[in-house]
């Protein structure tokens, strides 16, 4: 064909394509792609074919309306028809939407501090309370998932950041902290009365204690972080509301005593009379009582003085008094006291335990009284020396023929450097002698009296 005819062909072909695309923009706007474009261009236009086909160099893409056909990689012919509704175009394959920005999970900068006169004066500041979390942040998981997943997180911080100075009170076991936070962190414990970890707290500007955050309440049921600021927002709501009530009674107050302070002047007179009588009465009966008292000691049988001392010495002896054992003396201990002790010592961690069925030395523990169990404990006693890594492997290979999560071996003899190497490796927690007394001294005196009675009692039935 010679150069002038294709010209022509070429001409008519446009021609007739023009025609055909102003018929079919009568019904729709889309753009019409005419010889020479790509393929690219095709699928702008009309998008992914329902077909496809080639021969040597020539491609043909099908469509509802027609068909395009290319001659290497360019559009050579269009044969759509006028009247076939337009199809919607089809999405290349494989095509996804862009990913949606990622949620914040923390804020940008951390909103705790650990100083307590920092806080104290933030707060006095902004008029605002003092929120202050205690936690065991290297050895409580409780404690790990809740500075891990609520924290920082903005849900839970930018609501409280107006009313609230946010204090970080922690009691680590791997890191030591300076002597003057550990000891005002003890303090701030015992004022409180903390005994199990994470404990959220409110304080006033001052320091004072006001109200703890049931931090179980609809946690189990629900979303963790949801059921944590809600729990907040619960408490948060009380303090408003008493902190209202009394407000309004001392504004009453106020202005009855400002109508008639004749009355009350008179009225505070006839309580400070009444008390006056009430004191000198009170005194009077104890005074026969203590006479009364002294008489009865002096007649009463020796004996049975004798017995009750002896009786409150069997009881309250060794331990029971608050007294924190050594490492040495752990190291004499049978294995179910070891184990009765440090089940006390979990339980006040915050966890559910509970023995093994069977076994002496075996317990599971579990965050809450409906969770599952995730981690699983195994005590030895210091009898046989230090544990060998024999002993590690058996505790890993239980944790994955029960699906528990994590596992804790408490020795109080050590451990053996190979032991320490797989437990290492293997993600197993190592508790030896040392760090038992540590977590026993960070208890509250309450607290600690109640895990070594149990233990005491245990090594009296041994």
């Amino acid at each position: 064909m010679s150069q002038s005819a294709r010209v022509l062909r070429s001409w008519i072909f446009s021609v007739a394509l023009l025609s055909a695309g102003t018929v079919a923009s009568a019904a729709d706007s889309r753009p019409i792609v005419g010889p020479g474009a790509s393929k690219d261009d095709v699928i702008n236009a009309y998008g992914w074919p329902n077909g496809q086909s080639q021969a040597g160099t020539k491609e043909i893409l099908n469509y509802a309306q027609g068909s395009v056909t290319l001659d290497r990689g360019q559009v050579e012919r269009v044969d759509f028809l006028p009247n076939v509704p337009w199809q919607t175009p089809k999405p290349r394959p494989g095509f996804a939407p862009p990913p949606a920005e990622p949620k914040l999970t923390t804020v940008a900068e951390d909103p705790w501090i650990t100083s307590l006169e920092d806080a104290r004066a933030r707060a006095a500041k902004q008029s605002a309370r003092i929120l202050a979390v205690f936690s065991g942040s290297d050895w409580s998981p409780p404690s790990k998932r809740f500075l891990e997943e609520v924290a920082r997180h903005p849900d839970f911080v930018n609501p409280l950041l107006p009313d609230f100075v946010f204090l970080k009170v922690d009691f680590p076991t791997r890191v030591a902290l300076p002597a003057e936070l550990k000891k005002q962190n003890e303090q701030l414990r015992a004022r409180c009365g903390v005994t199990t970890y994470p404990a959220l707290v409110m304080l006033a500007p001052s320091g004072e204690p006001l109200a703890t955050v049931d931090l179980s309440k609809g946690a189990a049921d629900g979303d963790y972080r949801d059921g944590i600021i809600a729990a907040v927002a619960e408490t948060r709501e009380l303090l408003n509301q008493n902190a209202a009530a009394l407000q309004k009674a001392a504004t009453i107050a106020t202005e009855a005593k400002s109508k008639s302070p004749s009355a009350d002047a008179s009225a505070v007179d006839s309580a400070m009379s009444r008390a006056g009588w009430n004191i000198m009465l009170g005194l009077g009966s104890g005074g026969l009582l203590v006479v009364a008292l002294l008489w009865w000691l002096w007649r009463g049988p020796k004996q049975t003085t004798e017995g009750a001392v002896a009786s409150a010495s069997h009881v309250f002896s060794g331990m029971g008094l608050g007294h924190v054992p050594t490492v040495e003396e752990l190291s004499k201990w049978p294995v179910a006291s070891v184990s009765v002790l440090a089940a006390g010592l979990f339980e006040e961690g915050g966890y559910k335990v509970s023995a093994r069925e069977g076994s002496e030395n075996e317990l599971t523990l579990a965050p809450s009284a409906t969770a599952k169990s995730a981690v699983l404990v195994v005590c030895r006693s210091a009898v046989g020396g230090p544990a060998n890594a024999k002993s590690v492997r058996a505790l890993s290979g239980s944790l994955v023929a029960e699906e528990i999560e994590q596992g804790w071996l408490v020795s109080p003899g050590g451990f053996y450097d190979e032991a320490r190497a797989v437990a290492q490796e293997r993600g197993i927690v190592l508790i030896d002698g040392a760090e038992l007394v540590t977590r026993l001294k960070q208890l509250p005196a309450l607290g600690l009296r109640r895990v070594l009675a149990r233990a005491e009692a245990s090594r009296a039935e041994a």
